[in-house]
């Protein structure tokens, strides 16, 4: 009895391995993406060449993406029915324009799916999977025969951006703009993420360009100190990688014209170069004729409006200062008053009120100049007295009555009073 049975199995397995193939082909087997790709179609063939000893029921293909854990069904080519579309076919591949194709022939059979390749994705990397079930002569019941295969998506470095740009200003980082203008030795910061595709090996790399004149021909950053690039680990994606790049730069007195970053990634993928680059961010250095001497640059708004104040107010006190020059002399013209020196200045003290006369002799003389009464008088016949005049002498003008503007030093006056 035991012998029946193992002899039962043995020609079952001698059926099933006298079956043949079955086989899954994916063409091509990988797709690069993101890229203006010369495939137009992606086939997904199942095939299978059984024996005169067997019969074909039916051929599948199925689809288990490497994030899924369970295979799902695509199209069926059944012996009975014929090619039918699963009804829960997903929806993105029949938003690829699916083609179906195949048949049985005896005990061989064919069953191709195609489907646009210029909307293939990233989500369509998969394993795809063929499965025969097929009846073997003599023995109860169906059998299967499977064979899977992986179609990989290939994406290529894209969106490589520079989300920071920032510098130190006493120890705080500060946002930079373009054509951001700095003092020699400002350090800076660039930051760059970027989906460096499949490749997780791939590193940023950095260029620059002193920008003289109108070159903007980049080349590689190497900075002295190694640390002064920092590539982050790369993260995992559904079918690719991104990454992110820190870069230091301390600005020199070779920056005065200007300097251009960016990041990038070159990689050849498909018998093809791909050199995908981040914007440039310009900076500016700012110096002495590029002697390295530092020019204080306003950094921020408050301390543009803080010099620009001081300036204003000094040119103010300036002017404030001429306007009272002018003022006081045009005040000191209008009275009549001069500057002196100090000998000019020094005047003598007025006179007392009460005049001081000098009175004449009245006591009466003859011509010939004797004494009246004398006993040698000769006054002749006739003669008369003489009236003497008083004189008087003051350095003080007599009362002016209205200011005048004359610009001659004042006069000596005389007054003089005849006195009977």
């Amino acid at each position: 009895m035991l012998l029946n049975v193992l002899l039962c199995y043995f020609v079952q397995l001698l059926f099933i391995t006298s079956v043949g193939g079955v086989s899954m082909s994916v063409t091509p087997s990988s797709m690069v993406v993101g890229s203006a790709s010369s495939v137009t179609r992606l086939e997904l063939r199942c095939s299978s060449d059984g024996t005169s000893n067997n019969g074909i029921y039916s051929l599948e293909i199925s689809r288990k993406r490497f994030t899924e854990t369970r295979f799902s069904s695509l199209v069926v080519l059944d012996v009975l029915d014929g090619i039918r579309q699963d009804p829960n076919m997903p929806a993105d591949i029949l938003a690829k324009s699916p083609n179906i194709t195949g048949g049985l022939v005896g005990t061989s059979g064919t069953l191709t799916l195609t489907m646009d390749g210029g909307s293939i994705t990233c989500s369509d990397q998969a394993e795809f999977k063929c499965e025969m079930t097929f009846k073997i002569t003599g023995v109860t019941g169906s059998q299967t025969l499977n064979e899977s295969t992986n179609f990989t998506v290939i994406t290529v470095p894209s969106d490589f951006r520079i989300t920071d740009a920032l510098y130190e200003d006493k120890g705080i980082q500060l946002q930079l703009t373009n054509d951001s203008k700095l003092n020699v030795g400002t350090r800076i910061t660039y930051r760059c993420s970027a989906n460096i595709g499949s490749d997780s090996s791939l590193a940023i790399v950095w260029e620059r360009s002193s920008m003289l004149g109108a070159s903007t021909d980049f080349t590689a950053y190497t900075p002295t100190v190694s640390t002064d690039i920092v590539q982050d680990p790369p993260v995992q994606g559904s079918c690719s990688y991104t990454r992110t790049s820190t870069m230091y730069y301390n600005m020199t007195n070779m920056d005065d014209d200007g300097v251009l970053f960016r990041c990038k990634v070159r990689v050849y993928i498909g018998n093809q170069w791909y050199d995908p680059i981040s914007v440039p961010r310009r900076t500016f250095a700012i110096s002495s004729g590029g002697t390295g001497k530092q020019v204080a640059v306003a950094e921020t708004p408050a301390q543009a409006g803080m010099i620009a104040g001081a300036v204003i107010g000094s040119i103010a006190g300036v002017v404030l200062i001429i306007v009272l020059i002018y003022f006081l002399w045009y005040r000191r013209r209008g009275t009549g008053e001069s500057y002196r020196t100090k000998e000019e200045g020094e005047r003598p003290e007025p006179p007392p009120t009460d005049y001081t006369y000098a009175t004449a002799d009245k006591k009466k003389r003859t011509n010939l100049g004797t004494k009246v009464g004398d006993s040698d008088s000769r006054k002749p016949p006739g003669s008369s007295e003489l009236h003497y005049a008083e004189l008087e002498l003051s350095k003080e003008p007599r009362p002016i009555p209205r200011k005048s503007k004359a610009k001659d030093p004042p006069v000596e006056y005389t007054e003089i009073r005849f006195n009977n």
